[in-house]
């Protein structure tokens, strides 16, 4: 029969890619089943499960097959009988030959295109596999597939196959068969295509290749012709048939779609991959500029610290102020750029809104005195919890929408409110607005601002800079905190931005203010401020501590209502005055209500105030009319603090008033820390902060200690320093984790890396936290708080920040050129004695590794010297010494990127220096212990040789498990050994231990013991 199958010929296809499960049913009954071996334009051979015995030739019957989700007819009959199978032909319509074709061979041909582009992910690949499938499909001699280029009036030859090599030979639009093809979206079956008038030479380049038979099909995808496919027989290889034409346009169809979707595919990768090389171009450019942006922020700081004249300084100031606006200028790319690919990560932590403005307040707040406007925080929302979300965000958010009003507005206020718009069980939607009294903008501007690169004023001569970035950022952060931005504006009279976001609620108190409001109730305030805004936030704020609160716009009024107050006997208690108002100034006010009153009669006055609070204090003549200066804007926890200073109610309040970390600090009852630090003053700054809130430390010096530790003792949670000896933090937590998971055991790191992605290394790791050092105690304890838990409401001994300079604990520490005491005392919690201790140890320690440099340097050690500077910056911050740690911070980062230890000399060398002059100005203020001090004799080893054998036992057991309670054992051997030659042996292994070398003062001991014929354990 015509398109008899011969199973055995050069049909024979691939069987494991083409099976199709069939089954043949005979008339006489009979039912075969089995699968296809070979497909035909129009037969079968199906290979049957058992051998196709008495079957007849001529036997008619139907073909069952499954296409797609239905089972299918195709009547047939008996041609071919073997012991392998049954050869049928189909009696059926083209149309149904096709459709068997287009399901049976495009199949092979998708799963051979799609697995060919999976694997190279390329378009020319998917392209020349098509070409390849399609021809051997036809049983042509040669393929070629050409594609309509972008210009739509040009293909070219982009795929080919056989003894016919046409690769990148362009035709135009209607040249040629194929062209003709694709410009009429027509099929052609062509029959020695040399005398076509259309036919081009192309095809015949290649020697002895004369074209008997062609075919050629359109690749169209969604009614657009993408290209053609063409294939060719040469003379004597036989001609195609209309029922080829047939197979090919179905083979066509298949192929464009696969093509069309193998480019969609190839633009995405194409545009992933611009957008991987931009983003890694973003961060090495990134990385290129913030290094000498470091040095120009540094080393403008150190200038200014020295003695310069006026002009200098405000030459310098500028360079500095110009710096940090380029480095707002690099963050907002990097943050665009993350937003674009949408790669920005938010997170999600526990925060209180009163924290975002301090954040706010402190950055904005010395420009907003510079151009005499008023900043205000409307926030009195009853928000009794602390907040989830993403606070530094927020922040930002926040920050460059008020950064915007400030920078637009020459005169009058910038105000933040914030409201609760919608309330549920589990969270809050709040509304956020920035209101300004500046330029303002017309519609057209308004519809240009979020827009990335675009300003409102684009004009060549705007008076206003900025890249357009920030409000595209912010409308994006809004958008992932799940609300939406928008802007009423009118020019000359000003703008207001506002915000939605949505934030759950936690279990956390918000930090409310400490003090016992019994103290301060029914308190009688005026409040003067020219500015009714600030007025009305005041009087919120009066209102919500139960305090009666009056108002007046001006210094007149003020005195006429004090002067009424006294004769009714309602006397005011309280002036909250600003500075500057038409009129009588605050100043001029505070003069008068001096004058006018006697001392038990005059009502506490403090001047609060939108300007330079320096102006004021330091002039005695203002300090002596004042008790007491507040910066705008004021927040209420601030407000009741300085108003309880004032008052004297500090002492009555179990701490500083004015200190907002003078809360009651957590108490963790049976908590045990282990302590993973090699530095000496870290360690006791963070044992001491750690005792004193009730939990019990281990130490260890290094992360092999800390992995031998964690798997012998139960630990509620270990602190674990990141640059360590023998094995650092990360990989210490990595074996850690072997064993516990971060539920059962709480890994929170505690180091100087604060730089960007440092925090994600450390939870890449396997820690929990990350808390940056110099350490400020209220962050580690709430890392605590947050992972550990602790006992509520269990009153301890309050942890402050350092005390006023006057007060005489703090005198007992003279002041220490290089040495900010209160920086010192703040990351002590306030503790004078160890603070001293500290920096004592610091100036005697000359054996410390961050002494050593010079001999690294020498060694050509770099990453000794990175460790030394990134230990030194780690202990100067803790101590206040901000110049030392910045010239440390310099060191460590240029022995991260150099490959050439010279380029380390003049850094190191000016760190010498700065650490010569530190210590040298700790030894000068302070009366430094010797290392070994000599005790006074009190020696009972003479009386009991019993205790030196108990005493060295156990210092043997402790250094055998690199305990550092060892310290305790020598400190008693040390007030007790008498006799010289026992002393002597004290000497080594004290300045050994200095250094933890726990195994050269393992053998020290056990040889000393071997002497004093004392029996130890077998190791």
């Amino acid at each position: 029969m015509e398109n008899f199958l011969d199973w055995q010929g050069k049909r024979h296809w691939e069987r494991q890619e083409y099976q199709t499960s069939m089954t043949l049913q005979l008339h006489d009954g009979r039912v075969l089943y089995g699968h296809t071996l070979d497909v035909s334009l129009g037969g079968v051979f199906l290979q049957t499960d058992a051998p196709p015995d008495n079957v007849a030739l001529g036997v008619e019957g139907n073909l069952v097959m499954r296409i797609t989700h239905m089972n299918v007819d195709f009547p047939c009959v008996v041609v071919r009988v073997t012991y392998q199978g049954v050869g049928v032909n189909f009696v059926a319509k083209h149309s149904e030959f096709g459709m068997l074709i287009s399901h049976d061979m495009t199949l092979g041909l998708i799963t051979r295109t799609n697995s060919a582009f999976a694997q190279s992910m390329e378009l020319e690949t998917t392209l020349q596999t098509s070409v390849s499938h399609i021809k051997n499909y036809m049983l042509a001699e040669a393929a070629s597939l050409f594609l309509l280029e972008d210009d739509q009036t040009n293909i070219v030859c982009r795929a080919c196959t056989g003894p016919v090599n046409i690769l990148g030979t362009r035709l135009a639009l209607g040249e040629g068969i194929v062209g003709r093809s694709i410009a009429q979206k027509k099929s052609e079956i062509v029959h020695y295509p040399r005398k076509d008038a259309g036919f081009a030479q192309h095809i015949d380049l290649s020697s002895g290749f004369v074209t008997e038979s062609l075919l050629c099909a359109p690749l169209i995808v969604r009614d657009k012709t993408i290209g053609a496919m063409e294939v060719l027989n040469k003379r004597g290889s036989g001609t195609f048939t209309e029922r080829d034409l047939i197979a090919l346009e179905a083979l066509a169809s298949i192929s464009a779609l696969a093509i069309h979707n193998a480019k969609e595919m190839s633009q995405r990768l194409a545009a992933e991959s611009a957008s991987h090389a931009k983003g890694e171009f973003l961060a090495n450019m990134s990385h290129e500029i913030r290094t000498p942006l470091n040095a120009i922020t540094g080393l403008t700081y150190l200038c200014l610290q020295t003695v310069l004249t006026q002009q200098q300084r405000d030459y310098l100031n500028k360079v500095n102020l110009s710096a940090n606006n380029l480095l707002t200028l690099i963050n907002d790319i990097l943050d665009f750029s993350k937003i674009e690919a949408g790669k920005l990560a938010m997170e999600t932590v526990a925060f209180s809104l009163d924290d975002i403005f301090e954040g706010v307040i402190a950055v904005l707040g010395v420009k907003t005195q510079e151009k005499g406007l008023e900043l205000l925080i409307d926030a009195n929302v009853d928000i009794r919890f602390q907040l989830l979300g993403d606070p530094h965000r927020l922040g930002q958010i926040l920050t460059n929408l008020a950064g915007n009003a400030v920078k637009f507005t020459n005169s009058g206020e910038v105000s933040i409110h914030v409201a609760i718009q919608e309330e549920t069980e589990d969270s809050l939607f709040l509304l956020f607005s920035v209101r300004d009294t500046g330029i303002g903008m017309n519609p057209s501007q308004i519809a240009n601002l979020f827009k990335a690169f675009s300003q409102g004023d684009t004009s060549t001569t705007r008076k206003y800079g900025g890249t357009g970035l920030g409000l595209v950022i912010s409308q994006r952060l809004v958008e992932l905190m799940g609300g939406s931005i928008h802007v009423e504006s009118e020019p000359g009279v000003g703008s207001r931005f506002s915000f939605t976001a949505r934030f759950n609620k936690t279990n956390i108190p918000m930090n409310s203010p400490s003090l016992p409001l019994i103290h301060l109730e029914n308190l009688h305030v005026l409040i003067v401020d020219d500015n009714a805004s600030a007025r009305r936030i005041m009087e919120d704020h009066c209102k919500a501590l139960h305090w009666h609160a009056v108002s007046v716009e001006s210094g007149e009024k003020a005195l006429i209502l004090l002067h009424e107050a006294h004769q009714a006997g309602h006397p005011i208690d309280l002036v909250l005055l600003d500075w500057k108002m038409p009129g009588l100034d605050g100043l001029d006010v505070a003069k008068q209500v001096r004058a006018q009153g006697t001392p038990d009669k005059v009502p506490k006055i403090i001047m609060i105030t939108a300007y330079n609070r320096d102006e004021l204090s330091m002039n005695d003549d203002h300090v002596r009319l004042l008790d007491d200066l507040l910066t705008k804007p004021v927040q209420r926890k601030s407000l009741l603090q300085h108003v309880a200073a004032v008052f004297g109610l500090e002492k009555k309040m179990g701490g500083n008033a004015l200190d907002p970390q003078g809360e009651s600090s957590p108490h963790f009852s049976g908590v045990k820390i282990l302590l993973a630090e090699d530095n000496e003053i870290n360690q006791q700054v963070a044992k001491e902060l750690l005792e004193r809130v009730g939990i019990e430390v281990t130490i260890v010096h290094n992360g092999a200690e800390a992995v031998a530790s964690a798997n012998k003792e139960h630990y509620s949670a270990i602190l674990m320093d990141v640059q360590m000896p023998v094995l650092d933090g990360y990989a210490a937590t990595r074996q850690i984790r072997k064993n516990k998971t971060a539920h059962e055991l709480p890994i929170i790191a505690m180091t100087a890396n604060a730089m960007t992605g440092d925090r994600e290394k450390c939870l890449n790791a396997g820690m929990n936290d990350h808390v940056v050092k110099p350490v400020v105690p209220k962050d580690l304890y709430a890392a605590l708080v947050h992972w550990v838990g602790c006992t509520p409401k269990t009153a301890l001994p309050t942890v402050v920040s350092p005390p006023p300079e006057n007060t005489k604990e703090h005198m007992a520490i003279p002041p220490i050129s290089g040495i900010d005491l209160k920086v010192g005392l703040k990351h002590v919690g306030g503790n004078v004695k160890l603070l001293k201790i500290l920096l004592s140890r610091f100036a005697r320690n000359k054996d410390g590794i961050y002494f050593e440099m010079d001999a690294l340097l020498a060694s050509q050690n770099i990453h000794g010297v990175l460790q030394a500077a990134h230990t030194l910056k780690g202990v100067s911050a803790t101590l206040g010494a901000s110049v030392l740690t910045q010239w440390a911070a310099a060191v460590e980062q240029e022995a991260k990127t150099t490959k050439d230890i010279n380029t380390l000399t003049e850094p190191v060398e000016k760190l010498n220096q700065e650490l010569a002059r530190v210590v040298a100005a700790i030894e000068s203020s302070l009366t430094v212990e010797p290392l070994h001090p000599t005790r006074p004799v009190q020696s009972k080893i003479s009386d009991g040789p019993e205790v030196l054998a108990a005493l060295i036992v156990k210092a043997v057991e402790f250094l055998a498990d690199y305990d550092s309670a060892v310290e305790q054992v020598i400190e008693e051997l040390d007030s007790l050994v008498n006799d010289k030659q026992r002393r002597e042996k004290m000497v080594p292994i004290r300045k050994i231990l200095e250094k933890y070398d726990f195994d050269s003062a393992l053998t020290l001991f056990r040889e000393w013991a071997q002497e004093e014929n004392i029996e130890l354990k077998t190791p």
